[in-house]
């Protein structure tokens, strides 16, 4: 690609010289020479020659190759026939150098279930401006299911590797910088044989620069009028680092970082931090020491005017570059979202937005909001330098203000420009709606209990239901359930209905909710080897719900020492010298009990191999989800699929597909992710895929009673029934039905193959009790330990005795040390290790 902005340059001098100037011809000859290693310079030459008179040399990425399919004689098919180009998160204009995935795909026909297929494709990303020279139009990334490589004939393009029909093709694309104007996508599709389409309709996307959503903030409202809530999922991303912002960067890099990322989604007429006002002394103390614990405690106390309090991890060197992730709920009251992060090292300085508001004029909510961030003086040190020589609070403290090529105007200060060219940014903030909850207007929203959500109803012939079951009764979480199905199963599956076919409503009598809970659990050991650390313990919540408005306390912790009093730096050689220990990982599981880790490195990997280092680089310990039984019912079935973030390995899982109505095998690596995560499909099919598809495969849908019952099955409630009611469930009296549950499901595998394991084993309510019926058993979840053999001891070092003599007194010789095995499955021995010194 290099060869071509070169050539296209010369073209032009070339042009103007070639015929007064032989010896330019020669040097032409020999430069097209060179590039015909580069099929698509050699493409360009050779326009140039045979058509130079009816050709200027701008360059189009189109102008030098045809995208009509290989092997195919006819020409394109009017429209588009159900084929279309999809960028994700649907994005009107684009964010430079912001990643997005670019898919072809085609829609189900009138009166068809599949989505359409196609064998062959390909798609271009060119400039919107033909007279452009050399446009930048961004950067294809191929994805990695192997479905996508680079054209051999066409710059800026990708297409498939096989004929092998497929619904979908997706591959990333990396946005032009800014100032690179409008690009467009243009796709051509073979369905089959002669018949493919290309460039109308949806075929043709185009995109231009997103001027306003980088730096913009916009105003915020002072009321809101979407009665829908949202989720949103709000991404930190780091783009500081010495070659954004050279000046003065710090020299050791292990110092630079963003501290925790704290904030909420509040209310309008409340402030956590604001553009010009004082800090507050949370915010003062984040911004000079990064611990979020103060503003935390200041968030506690504005509970009144909070939805969610949003916390992230940190981003530090080497992982200051990638993104870190959080997700929040707004509503019409609180609809504006504020975060704040340290950044070090400095005296004072941090970074976030304040009061950023997601709800729209039109009462919507915001689809995606991408905000360019730069440092803020918190106002609160002295100081202008990521060091300053010294550290003292400002008498008295000064108003919030942001740092820029101009302010402070000090030329010691690492962003100042005395040409006052605008700096860049040092972080990004990418917020995204991830689903719209329906919620009634005028409800009484103060309750949390009493929030209802209404249930959806597709006006489609093809997504008529039956009529709703009757509400059954108040249950353990203290809600009221009834359902209903489709009248027809297959069509409302090819159409995609969307109505709701399970629906909840808060019991009247459950004003309060129990927050009674769970014993603590025992204290964990000390997670320090030296010095001062912390223990901590953990309970839950009995009550599913209790999690939305139940305030005690679940985590408590207490001071702790390591066997060894003080960390002292001989412990380790200096040989073997490492990191300081990163922040404890996120908990591997959401809910109950999971795993956290920490990691550090070695500080010369080459010297540390070389001298069989064993200092322990990686730390584990047990942790607790609390996020149990925070979804609505069923709410977790319609996640997308999240494998999560890279962490421990990969875990054959399960989650609902809602597109294809069933459970779906995926890999999850261990780390993050969401609740539409199973272990079994058995599982998976239980929770999601019988309630919301009714498709139970060994058992029938009973309309009256408004769940599956299994055809013959004898449940043990049911042997004193004197007659049954609707669907075959026995009736205690007028109009009772009793609870009826589905059989265990076989054992599941351990959950470990050494050490302490367990299997687990379900059933699930199938259908609740009503009107006095027989109570449903609280046990739905049987463990049982696994019988497994102890976890092997991993091998440990001692540390390497001093360098004995020189084994010769003149010429060369070698000196030598050894260390012992400690522990390992096998009978401790001298592990000799010869490192020669030559003199």
């Amino acid at each position: 690609m290099v060869c071509i902005s070169r050539v296209t340059l010369l073209l032009e001098v070339f042009s103007g010289v070639r015929r007064k100037l032989p010896v330019h011809e020669l040097i032409f000859l020999v430069l097209m020479a060179l590039c015909f290693i580069d099929k698509a310079a050699a493409q360009l030459l050779q326009l140039h020659i045979t058509d130079l008179p009816s050709r200027t040399a701008r360059y189009a990425p189109t102008a030098i190759c045809s995208r009509k399919p290989q092997g195919v004689s006819s020409s394109k098919l009017d429209g588009t026939n159900g084929f279309f180009i999809e960028i994700e998160n649907f994005p009107q204009k684009y964010v430079p150098g912001q990643t997005y995935e670019v898919s072809i795909l085609g829609r189900p026909l009138p009166g068809a279930s599949a989505h359409q297929k196609f064998v062959d494709f390909t798609l271009t990303v060119e400039s919107s401006d033909y007279n452009r020279l050399n446009p930048d139009v961004g950067v294809f990334k191929l994805s990695s299911d192997q479905l996508t490589r680079f054209s051999e004939d066409c710059p800026y393009s990708v297409t498939a590797t096989s004929t092998v029909q497929k619904s979908r093709a997706s591959v990333r694309w990396t946005a032009p910088p800014s100032g690179s104007g409008c690009v467009v996508f243009k796709a051509s599709v073979v369905e089959e044989g002669e018949r493919w389409y290309a460039d109308d309709g949806e075929l043709t996307r185009e995109l231009c620069q997103d001027f306003e959503n980088t730096d913009d903030q916009g105003e915020t409202l002072e009321q809101c009028c979407a009665c829908e809530e949202a989720k949103y999922e709000v991404a930190f991303e780091g783009l500081w680092s010495r070659y954004t912002h050279p000046k003065s960067y710090p020299e050791n890099e292990w110092d630079v970082r963003f501290s925790n990322i704290t904030g909420a989604s509040h209310a309008a007429s409340y402030r956590i931090w604001e553009y010009g006002g004082f800090a507050t002394e949370g915010v003062r103390h984040l911004a000079e020491t990064g611990l979020t614990k103060a503003l935390e405690t200041e968030l506690k106390l504005q509970s009144g005017n909070i939805r969610t309090v949003i916390k992230a991890q940190g981003l530090r060197y080497p992982n200051l570059k990638k993104k870190t992730f959080a997700v929040f709920r707004v509503d019409r009251k609180n609809h504006v979202v504020s975060l704040l992060s340290r950044m070090n090292p400095s005296p004072d300085w941090m970074v976030g937005v304040s009061s950023l508001e997601l709800c729209l004029a039109n009462c919507t909510w915001v689809a995606e909001k991408i905000i360019n961030l730069y440092p803020w003086d918190a106002g609160t040190r002295e100081g202008h330098t990521y060091y300053p020589e010294t550290v003292e609070q400002s008498e008295p403290p000064q108003r919030i203000r942001k740092i820029t090529s101009s302010y402070p105007p000090d030329p010691e200060a690492p962003f100042y420009d005395e040409t006052g060219t605008p700096m860049k940014p040092v972080a990004r903030l990418t917020i995204s709606r991830q689903r719209l909850y329906e919620k009634v207007c005028g409800a009484d929203e103060e309750r949390m209990a009493g929030t209802v959500d209404q249930p959806i109803d597709d006006m489609r012939d093809e997504c008529a239901s039956h009529e709703w079951t009757a509400f059954g009764p108040c249950n353990q979480n203290c809600v009221r359930v009834r359902s209903r199905a489709y009248q027809f199963l297959e069509k409302a599956q090819a159409a995609q209905c969307r109505s709701t076919l399970v629906h909840t409503i808060p019991c009247e009598e459950c004003g309060t909710f129990n927050c009674e809970t769970t014993p603590w659990s025992s204290w964990e050991d000390c997670p320090v080897t030296c010095g001062r650390g912390w223990r901590t313990r953990h309970r839950r919540f009995k009550n599913k719900m209790a999690n939305k408005v139940c305030s005690q306390e679940l985590m408590q912790k207490i001071p702790c020492e390591g066997t060894l009093p003080e960390c002292t730096d001989d412990v380790i050689p200096s040989e073997c010298a490492v990191t300081e220990w990163t922040e404890w990982s996120p908990c591997t599981e959401s809910c109950g009990e999971g795993i956290t880790q920490r990691t550090r490195l070695y500080r010369d990997e080459r010297i540390a191999t070389l001298n069989q280092c064993g200092v322990e680089l990686l730390q584990e310990k047990a942790c607790f989800g609390d996020e149990c039984g925070s979804l609505e019912p069923y709410e977790r079935c319609r996640l997308p699929k999240d494998e999560g973030r890279a962490c421990r390995g990969q875990f054959q899982r399960y989650y609902y597909n809602p597109d294809q109505r069933k459970c779906v095998h995926f890999v999850y690596t261990g780390c993050h992710g969401n609740a539409n995560n199973f272990k079994t499909y058995e599982e998976c099919r239980d929770e999601c895929e019988i309630p919301l598809t009714g498709d139970s495969g060994d058992y029938e849908t009973s309309i009256v009673s408004g769940g599956p019952t299994f055809p013959g099955e004898s449940d043990p409630i049911q042997k004193d029934s004197s007659h049954s009611g609707p669907g075959g469930h026995r009736t205690g009296g007028a109009g009772s039905i009793d609870c009826v549950v589905s059989k265990w499901t076989p054992w599941s595998q351990c959950s470990q193959t050494c050490g302490t394991s367990r299997k687990e084993r379900y059933r699930r309510i199938i259908t609740p009790a009503q009107n006095g019926g027989r109570p449903c058993p609280e046990k739905l979840i049987q463990r049982r330990r696994c019988d497994t053999p102890p976890c092997p001891i991993d091998c440990q070092l001692s540390q390497w005795t001093r360098w004995g003599p020189c084994s010769k007194t003149c010429g060369s010789g070698f000196r030598e040390r050894t260390r012992s095995i400690k522990s390992s499955n096998e009978v401790p021995f001298e592990y000799p290790a010869t490192i020669k010194d030559a003199k």
